[in-house]
């Protein structure tokens, strides 16, 4: 009877070694597919029909199950070339440099202390056209800023004018804003105008992210002085 006890635990032991093999292998791959998926978009054309959840998002489907297939085939050559390409990727020297060092900035000011946040805001300027076309979905970058950061966004109402590959400006929770007649601004706000904001919201602290020269830049305005 004992041997029959040993028998199964050394069986029990065995399918739950194998079951975490193959969990481990499975999430391994995953994580080197999605891994290489997403730098390879990098080196793709800075073309905001590119980007967004259509024909950005189709492209990254595609080369997850592209590079999938190259391993599952045991292409190691092919792998192997794929790796020494983007072992040195350096984002700041890609076509969507730009676009990196905006979300690196949003990045950075998620860090600021918590009661800070609870006073501040964010503002970018229409002019910084590598935010607005960060998708081609027309109502998808203004979610940028607060998802990031955790900050509330000033100005932050998409043009109704430009065309969308989602198509619905309604909604996303826009309706709302057009009901209280909430408007797009096109020109740029002087510190003066947004710390007009800022007051009328209860907040103290306005983050301006602008490009300066080819590089982001950030400052930031204390509307209580």
């Amino acid at each position: 009877m004992k041997n029959y006890k040993k028998i199964f635990i050394i069986i029990i032991c065995f399918f739950s070694l194998v079951f975490c093999l193959q969990n481990s292998t499975i999430l391994i791959v995953k994580y080197i597919v999605s891994n290489f998926a997403i730098r390879d978009s990098f080196f793709k054309e800075n073309n905001i029909y590119n980007k967004g959840t259509h024909e950005g998002g189709t492209y990254y489907f595609a080369k997850i199950n592209d590079y999938s297939q190259k391993i599952k085939t045991f292409n190691i050559n092919y792998i192997k070339e794929k790796y020494d390409i983007f072992r040195n990727l350096n984002p700041h020297q890609s076509n969507f440099k730009i676009e990196y060092q905006i979300l690196k900035k949003l990045e950075n000011l998620s860090n600021i202390q918590q009661n800070e946040k609870k006073i501040s805001s964010i503002y970018i300027s229409k002019n910084l056209k590598e935010y607005w076309n960060m998708s081609c979905d027309n109502y998808m970058p203004s979610f940028l800023v607060p998802s990031i950061s955790n900050i509330v966004m000033i100005n932050g109402l998409p043009s109704r004018n430009k065309v969308s590959c989602y198509g619905h400006e309604l909604e996303h929770g826009y309706s709302d804003y057009y009901q209280v007649d909430k408007k797009y601004i096109k020109k740029d706000l002087t510190n003066d105008q947004l710390c007009k904001i800022v007051e009328d919201y209860n907040l103290s602290y306005v983050y301006i992210i602008a490009k300066q020269s080819g590089i982001i830049k950030d400052y930031k305005i204390n509307c209580n002085k």
